[in-house]
């Protein structure tokens, strides 16, 4: 008991001066961009347009509008989906479409979180099996999309993609 706790002090007394040493550096990096670059930063770097490579001065109107544009629009449809979505399962918890849903969102995740994938494309494609029925309802087109579709989650098993 002892020697777990004596090696449980001695591994966290490791891992949080590795820590401090990898963040020492990135801290004084932050501070010295932070210092180096104010002075550059005003209201004409802000809302003007970029100048040709070779010019000095010029902004970054181009840039900022371009991220409001795209944060705006990713908004614009994830949010009022998110709702909706999470209306839907909270709703209709044991319904076959929220728990193909719900796998689908749980793969998203974890592919997100960089985990395995093999282990939750099988989750996906055993959800697909169980909601296709459902889904195709006799539509031979949609079938075939279907087939498509788990013919790709196989081949990214096969691959270790």
């Amino acid at each position: 008991m002892i020697w777990r706790k004596t090696k449980n002090y001695f591994f966290i007394t490791i891992l949080t001066l590795s820590g401090i040493a990898v963040l020492i550096p990135l801290i004084l990096i932050i501070i010295y961009v932070i210092k180096m670059g104010f002075s550059s930063l005003n209201w004409q770097f802000i809302t003007h347009l970029p100048r040709p490579v070779g010019e000095s001065g010029g902004g970054m109107a181009h840039a900022i509008v371009g991220t409001l544009f795209l944060v705006g629009l990713g908004g614009i449809f994830s949010i009022p989906l998110g709702i909706m979505l999470g209306t839907y399962l909270s709703e209709f918890k044991k319904d076959k479409m929220a728990k193909f849903l719900r796998h689908t969102i749980d793969l998203l995740f974890k592919y997100a979180q960089g985990n395995e994938l093999e282990e939750h494309c099988k989750r996906l494609s055993d959800a697909i099996e169980k909601v296709k029925p459902l889904a195709l309802k006799d539509d031979w087109m949609s079938e075939l999309r279907m087939n498509a579709y788990l013919d790709e989650i196989k081949t990214r098993k096969e691959l270790g993609a």
